[in-house]
């Protein structure tokens, strides 16, 4: 799991891939969605980036919000689950 990445991620880390277990052939199954259900996107579940050499580059560009938190948790405290 990336949840425990620090603000430096991880050199491996792949951003932005498809897990071939669940999607075997993205564009096939995406155009099979629009065209059986009229799915027009695809949502990320947990966007955030984790590659080190990516977060880099957004921190260097200044392309990181200003509250964000690159190691994966927003906001920092007060999370709308605490104390449940």
């Amino acid at each position: 799991t990336d949840y425990d990445y620090d603000e430096h991620g991880k050199p491996y880390y792949n951003d932005f891939g498809w897990n071939p277990a669940l999607f075997d052939e993205p564009a096939k199954q995406l155009e099979n969605y629009r065209s059986e259900y009229g799915v027009r996107m695809a949502g990320i579940r947990k966007p955030r980036i984790g590659n080190a050499k990516d977060l880099k580059m957004l921190k260097e560009n200044g392309w990181i919000l200003p509250n964000g938190e690159p190691g994966g948790s927003y906001p920092p405290e007060g999370h709308y689950a605490d104390g449940r």
